[in-house]
């Protein structure tokens, strides 16, 4: 990740335009017809429908996005172990948001290139989700920051899920939604 970290330094010190960020990961799948009600949100279709978060990654890719965000927002393994998975199931599935958005990121650059189509453009970057403790509770916690937990407690809560996202090497993380305290 050092490498690919000083590559987006590079990418945001040396640009004169603006890095282009995904559209809205979750309301695309809906416009795809995804019911992304409860608790998981869109983390839930990388269990039940994980071509079309790729599919999803990939249209955001080619349409010129130089980033892109996992589906892991509101993903957690306790989240996936109270919707009726395995603690090593949830581990796989928070460690898959990642590999899928590389794979849809890796193969829309393929296609982009061999379509002649990169014009100068770098390869895109793809960025870990990282929700705050209350999107996990999906009650709207995260954004108040309003918890019934202390500070000790929410760091270990990151720490769990941000040492599975990083085994699969994303590119940047993107803390989304942080906390207020």
């Amino acid at each position: 990740m050092a490498d690919i970290g000083s590559r987006f330094r590079r990418a945001i010190s040396d640009r004169t335009n603006p890095l282009i960020l995904d559209g809205g990961l979750a309301t695309q799948m809906e416009s795809y017809g995804a019911d992304l009600s409860g608790h998981l949100w869109s983390a839930r279709l990388l269990r039940d429908d994980p071509a079309l978060i790729k599919r999803t990654h990939a249209a955001f890719y080619m349409a010129g996005s130089d980033l892109a965000t996992s589906a892991s927002y509101q993903a957690t393994v306790a989240g996936f172990v109270r919707a009726g998975n395995s603690a090593e199931e949830g581990e796989r599935l928070l460690r898959s948001s990642i590999r899928l958005l590389k794979e849809a990121r890796d193969e829309a650059w393929r296609k982009i290139q061999a379509e002649g189509g990169e014009g100068g453009r770098m390869k895109p970057f793809a960025a870990a989700s990282v929700g705050c403790y209350g999107a996990s509770l999906a009650d709207g916690s995260e954004y108040t920051g309003i918890y019934d937990i202390g500070k000790e407690e929410v760091k270990a809560f990151h720490l769990e899920r941000l040492k599975l996202l990083v085994k699969e090497e994303p590119d940047v993380l993107a803390f989304e939604t942080s906390e207020n305290r």
